[in-house]
């Protein structure tokens, strides 16, 4: 008979060897199993969060560009504009010309408070080349063309200079285009009337509504003593530089006062007092009128020293640049052109800049003429996640214009580890790209 102490011994007996092996053989599995599954939900979650701001940089970059684009040339209701129109009958070409903005002083010569463009005398006066309110720059790995920095026309006429070219931090980013674009960001100060503006020497005086809120708004009431001045209505624009007399602004310079009566299109002529009869206004170009320039700069990357990355720029007069997104990798820029039979075609800025007369390029003929001719703007971003977040690290990618800066009218997908080094000059990392793509109607054409 068994005794209850032997069963109870061998009832207590622990795991064999064999078992606890078993036993720990799957725990392992279960354990590595878990750890994948980990890891793969961590890349997962971090290949999304990268592609969702992918997204989101794209698309707010795109918004922000094509919002400034639209007001490219805005002033009032005028049109800083003399491209030729189509008549209706006979096929023939015309060209506004008394849209052209007329400038009677030399701009050039007060960089400091005006536009800063212009020949080196403005006698008795010249018409504003319509570069000036929009011109782009196609970049390569070395230069820019039209450069940034010509004189009377690069980008750098206003402010400070735009960063050069480079691989360091604080660099342009290489190959990628330059867009600058003017425009007026106030409504301006509504016009009365203008006073002793008869044929003689350069005496008038243009009468603002008195609106103590607009005209602050404006930056009349701390306007400088011969400040630039716009003054504008719907067919025609002038530029003079004046002074504030209590309501009035004074005008001088070397102006024609039959040229002030043939802006104001709604003026009685000749004599003191004459009155408007159509919506005239005045723009403080100091306070109301926006430079806005765009390009690719490189930093150091704030979560991993030693590597460097790109960034979208928006510089807004002479402030400090600010960036708009990280991550744009790749700026390129068409600028589509139309020609007096309404034919539009696509241009890089190189190709605006050299067109000549004829075709695109009709009435006035300057170097750059081919700006008065653009009618919208096509906008091309390469987007990169910042953070290496793919797990491969080859994927490809494609974009409009190849490494090389060719197009890519093939549509050829292009992998990043093969290019090496990437067209601005940095190291692909194992970052994943998309292209954005917009096109951008000027809101301000003349047709």
């Amino acid at each position: 008979m068994r005794s209850a102490h032997g069963t109870a011994h061998r009832s207590a007996r622990g795991f064999s060897l064999i078992e606890v092996m078993v036993a720990l053989v799957i725990s392992s599995v279960v354990v590595i199993g878990l750890v994948s599954l980990i890891n793969a939900i961590g890349v997962a979650n971090r290949t999304q969060d990268g592609l969702a701001r992918l997204q989101e940089n794209g698309r707010f970059a795109m918004q922000r560009i094509a919002s400034d684009l639209r007001l490219a040339g805005s002033q009032h209701c005028s049109k800083d504009n003399t491209f030729a129109s189509m008549l209706a009958a006979g096929g023939s070409s015309y060209v506004d010309g008394p849209r052209m903005t007329r400038t009677y002083f030399d701009a050039a010569a007060v960089a400091s408070n005006g536009p800063g463009i212009g020949p080196a005398s403005a006698a008795p006066w010249y018409e504003i080349s319509p570069r000036f309110m929009l011109m782009g720059h196609e970049c390569t790995n070395a230069v820019c063309t039209p450069g940034l920095a010509v004189a009377n026309r690069g980008v750098n006429r206003l402010g400070a200079a735009i960063p050069d070219m480079g691989t360091a931090a604080g660099s342009r980013g290489q190959g990628a285009d330059v867009v600058t674009l003017r425009y007026f960001s106030t409504p301006g100060a509504l016009v009365n009337r203008v006073l002793d503006a008869q044929p003689g020497p350069p005496d008038a005086q243009v009468e603002l509504a008195n609106d103590a809120a607009a005209l602050l708004r404006e930056g009349f009431t701390t306007m400088a003593a011969n400040d630039p001045v716009w003054v504008s209505d719907c067919s025609a624009a002038m530029m003079l530089r004046g002074t504030m007399a209590g309501q009035n602004i004074v005008m001088s310079g070397n102006f024609d006062n039959g040229g002030m009566m043939q802006i104001l299109s709604g003026a009685a002529a000749g004599g003191a007092g004459a009155g408007t009869r159509s919506d005239i206004r005045a723009f403080h170009l100091p306070t109301s009128l926006r430079t806005v320039s765009y390009y690719l700069q490189l930093k150091n990357d704030p979560k991993l020293a030693g590597r460097v990355i790109s960034g979208l720029m928006r510089k807004v007069d002479a402030d400090p640049a600010q960036e708009l997104v990280e991550g744009v990798e790749r700026f390129d820029l068409l600028y589509g052109v139309m020609n007096s039979a309404g034919n539009t075609r696509f241009l890089t800025a190189q190709q605006v800049d050299a067109l000549a007369a004829g075709g695109e390029c009709v009435g006035m003929v300057e170097p750059g003429c081919g700006w008065r001719a653009v009618r919208s703007v096509e906008v091309y971003l390469l987007v990169n996640t910042v953070d290496d977040v793919s797990p491969v690290g080859n994927d490809e990618f494609r974009y409009s214009w190849l490494n090389t800066g060719a197009a890519n009218n093939a549509g050829a997908f292009e992998n990043p580890q093969t290019l090496g080094t990437l067209r601005n000059g940095l190291p692909p990392g194992r970052m994943l790209r998309r292209e954005f793509r917009a096109t951008v109607g000027l809101r301000s054409s003349n047709f």
